[in-house]
């Protein structure tokens, strides 16, 4: 069911790579028809003990998890294992492609392609209001 609270989004991203495209993402997110905040954090301010823990814990508070995909976010572990832990948690989740990525670029494993879409935040609003008329305990495959 459906919640009127305002959505958590966990932005997931290759910090290696996508740290600009990241923080385009947060200066933007007002444009979204859907309201929402993000737990916006840089994986350098967690410490090393505990970060799988630490990360696990905010995807799991989270109402929805977002991808940044780039030209290599499918080679980054890290973003690999989020998917994993968002899957974990049956929080919800799609990616949004940036800079000149489209299909068919690779995917990091786990995200399907039907749920990567444009950096459009008509599209983005959208995806963020379907994932959450399907729920946090939406079950993936």
């Amino acid at each position: 069911m459906a919640s009127s609270t305002k959505p958590i989004v966990f932005l997931s991203f290759d910090i290696e790579h996508d740290e600009p495209e990241r923080l385009r993402f947060l200066e933007q997110m007002d444009r979204s028809a859907v309201s929402f905040s993000v737990d916006d954090w840089t994986r350098g301010e967690l410490p090393l003990s505990g970060r799988n823990s630490l990360v696990r814990g905010r995807i799991s508070r989270s109402s929805v998890m977002i991808i940044l995909v780039g030209e290599r976010t499918h080679l980054s572990n890290v973003v690999a294992g989020e998917i994993q832990m968002s899957k974990g948690a049956n929080v919800p989740f799609f990616g949004v492609y940036i800079g000149q990525q489209e299909p068919p670029c690779e995917l990091p494993p786990g995200l399907p392609g039907n749920r990567t879409i444009a950096w459009d935040w008509e599209q983005i609003s959208s995806a963020i209001g379907q994932l959450m008329t399907e729920g946090k305990h939406h079950i993936f495959k």
